[in-house]
């Protein structure tokens, strides 16, 4: 497993890791703007399987459905205790 940290915004960071001869991949809260980690996907040929959110902050989560677009497949994961306080 690898953790590539990417700086997302002021305080704020997201995180890929990964299995190098899989290519199996996820994002750990993945903040306001997606490009970076895409990209690092992209570069690694990676396949994103999961998205984990930490907490649900939109400086977290905003990018979320952004995410399932581009990767249908992917499955997005919150605490169920966490998420029902939000909806």
């Amino acid at each position: 497993m690898v953790v590539k940290q990417i700086k997302v915004s002021f305080d704020n960071f997201s995180y890929i890791i990964y299995d190098m001869s899989t290519k199996e991949s996820v994002i750990v809260d993945p903040g306001m703007d997606i490009k970076k980690q895409v990209e690092f996907l992209k570069l690694k040929n990676l396949e994103l399987k999961y998205i984990i959110n930490t907490h649900y902050h939109i400086d977290h989560t905003n990018r979320n459905e952004k995410l399932k677009e581009l990767y249908p497949d992917v499955k997005i994961i919150v605490s169920e205790a966490y998420y029902s306080k939000t909806i």
